[in-house]
């Protein structure tokens, strides 16, 4: 087994995809004068502080969402109130602990009943 995360795996599969894309767009390296190297190398620059910027900003709210999944999860799971949540048609697509204690019976075996 891959001691590889997902997200160094999805890392690196962007990192693939990029590499391609720059082989797609090569200029010729004679059409290339040195104005435009510094020009295209300050660009890269700024683009790659924008990019880490960018990645903080998500990881960020990434765990900030997980937080808040997290308080979500416990505040419906031991609720003292049994809840049911339902499609439009009344079929249960999530239950928590209270609504199967009620009901006498697990609270995976209520999903997809009417």
């Amino acid at each position: 087994m891959s001691s590889e995360s997902m997200e160094e795996r999805e890392a690196r599969a962007l990192r693939e995809r990029a590499e391609q894309q720059v082989q797609d767009r090569r200029k010729s390296v004679a059409e290339v004068n040195d104005a435009d190297a510094h020009r295209l190398i300050h660009e890269l620059q700024v683009h790659e502080i924008e990019l880490a910027m960018q990645n903080e900003e998500l990881r960020a709210s990434r765990a900030e969402i997980e937080l808040l999944r997290t308080r979500y999860t416990e505040l419906f799971d031991f609720a003292p109130t049994g809840y049911l949540t339902l499609t439009r048609e009344g079929t249960i697509t999530d239950a928590n602990l209270k609504a199967g204690s009620l009901l006498h019976t697990n609270r995976a075996s209520l999903m997809r009943q009417s």
